[in-house]
């Protein structure tokens, strides 16, 4: 009740002052999506509905009533248009709407609100608090109490959406909790306060903790990845980079099998987990094992692009490949039947949107990195002392989330996942502040000169 209690308070807060500011609205909104509160009550009949919308439409609403930008004019911006209506496209072909309306709620909110209503410095800390304070948090907690008293939440078992609107097995959570982990560390590295950064450090090591507790292969080595990136200096990361990515795959194109973990007892927890993370990560070099291997995942790819070929410009429709799975399976059954995911973010897109669907979101990425590069060139260009040092972490956070990504989203179907949408829309907010930051400068370079 207690937890009901101040759930609803919070909700009832971040309402009344979305009245002021639409900013305000936002924030509760990535409290309902990223931790999902409901499931901390899960006695609570309405655990199960997205309630998380009532709050996007109050947003939308209220940004629109207090005239501010629902988008800002930006090239990342035009590209999510573009791929937007190609979801919208594919989906009239396939006559299937429900997940697009879900979809473009949540493009609406993460990408193009989230990059207009983070107007300055300040606002986008407070909102780097919002998420970390969800992710990361939450994150921490799942891993502790996991590790302690062998309630393993984020493993296979999980699947509830424990970890944000997060709905999916164990490769999801590992996802959402590496993409996670660079807003920890950069976040408090921020904070002026030393006893805060310790905080962060040890939420920090809880969220290592939980993506082990995952039991992911494709989260254990995208976790190997990011820490390089995030402990490293740039140059050393030219040596290290190439060596990882290099074993990696090696490690991932071995049969494989799935290992349910089991229930951990309360005798000697720490000691059984070690164990069995290590069995599962042992079952990378296995041989061939009687459920998945490695054939199975390249028949799913297969299949994406059997999909794609039969349909070139729309592909199957949006999230449709798992309802069509059974049509485009080049295997004809062999490694199972019925609704099947493609275990890849990029060639699911492929199969859903075709290859103008592809092409777009891998634009989208490089937008992404272009966007970021220019920030940084900025920053090093007009920024100096703790704010050059500040925006420059920033700018290396969202690299190493987008890294992320990538990699786990290699091994796992997240196309309409709000975290990545939501750093597109980090992006776009972050080179806009850099902007208006640099133009500040100058003027006061300016004005100093006169």
């Amino acid at each position: 009740m207690n937890r009901l209690i101040v759930i609803l308070a919070i909700s009832a807060i971040g309402l009344l002052a979305s009245f002021r500011d639409a900013f305000y609205g936002l924030l509760l909104y990535a409290f309902w999506s990223f931790a999902h509160p409901l499931e901390l009550v899960p006695w609570i009949p309405l655990g199960e509905y997205r309630l998380s919308y009532i709050i996007a439409v109050v947003v939308i609403v209220t940004a629109v009533m207090q005239r501010k930008k629902i988008m800002l004019p930006h090239r990342l911006t035009f590209l999510c248009i573009l791929f937007l209506s190609q979801c919208f496209f594919s989906e009239i072909e396939a006559r299937y709407f429900p997940t697009y309306s879900e979809f473009l709620l949540r493009m609406l909110i993460m990408t193009f609100i989230t990059s207009a209503l983070i107007e300055n410095t300040h606002k986008f800390k407070m909102y780097l608090v919002a998420v970390t304070a969800c992710l990361g948090f939450f994150g921490a907690y799942y891993g502790f109490t996991g590790i302690l008293f062998g309630n393993i939440a984020v493993s296979m078992q999980g699947g509830s959406g424990i970890i944000g609107n997060c709905k999916g097995d164990n490769n999801h959570y590992a996802l959402w909790l590496n993409m996670g982990l660079p807003f920890v560390w950069y976040l408090g590295a921020n904070l002026k306060k030393a006893y805060w950064r310790y905080i962060f450090k040890v939420v920090f090591i809880g969220n290592i903790i939980a993506v082990i507790l995952t039991f992911s292969r494709a989260g254990f080595l995208s976790l190997v990845l990011i820490l390089p990136l995030i402990f490293l200096r740039k140059k050393a990361l030219f040596l290290v980079i190439p060596v990882i990515v290099g074993i990696s795959l090696f490690l991932l194109m071995q049969p494989l099998r799935v290992s349910q973990p089991e229930y951990i007892p309360q005798e000697d927890i720490a000691g059984q987990t070690m164990s069995l993370y290590k069995q599962r990560l042992g079952t990378m070099s296995e041989g061939p094992m009687q459920v998945y291997t490695a054939q199975a995942r390249v028949n799913f790819w297969k299949t994406a692009i059997a999909m794609a070929n039969a349909n070139p410009l729309f592909g199957v429709g949006f999230q449709r490949h798992f309802y069509e799975y059974d049509r485009y399976d080049v295997s004809h059954g062999k490694f199972g039947i019925g609704r099947r995911a493609i275990h890849n973010t990029f060639l699911s897109i492929l199969g859903g949107t075709g290859y103008p669907g592809f092409l777009l979101f891998i634009l989208i990425i490089f937008g992404y990195f272009t966007t970021l590069r220019k920030s940084k060139k900025l920053i090093i260009e007009n920024l100096s002392g703790n704010e050059k040092e500040e925006f420059s972490s920033y700018v290396r956070m969202l690299y190493i989330a987008m890294f992320a990504f990538m990699i786990n989203g290699s091994f796992v179907d997240e196309p309409n996942s709000e975290i990545f949408w939501m750093i597109i829309g980090l992006v776009i907010a972050l080179e806009h502040i850099i902007k208006n930051v640099s133009l500040e400068r100058a003027g006061q370079e300016e004005g100093s000169l006169k």
